[in-house]
């Protein structure tokens, strides 16, 4: 995927813009701004749609990073607890 295509630019600092708490859902979506990574402080799993569309679960330990550019965090197949969403 070229990084014309993607819906947010990507940018040259590690630093996020913020972060919001996230709660899994199947129906909510995050577009302007994606989520740049998720940190997980709860060991489980975690099931999220990338930027590309892509469905991913990851198994996660606590106080995980996924770094991953991501639009949804699904409650179904996430038992992984205190997520935050770094923008």
């Amino acid at each position: 995927m070229r990084a014309a295509d993607l819906p947010y630019q990507p940018r040259p600092s590690p630093a996020g813009l913020g972060s919001i708490t996230i709660t899994p859902s199947d129906s909510t979506t995050y577009s302007r701004p994606v989520i740049r990574s998720l940190y997980c402080t709860g060991a489980g799993n975690v099931t999220f749609t990338a930027v590309d569309g892509t469905i991913d679960s990851w198994t996660v330990a606590a106080f995980s990073i996924i770094p991953v550019a991501m639009t949804a965090v699904a409650a179904t197949g996430t038992t992984a607890t205190g997520l935050r969403g770094i923008l």
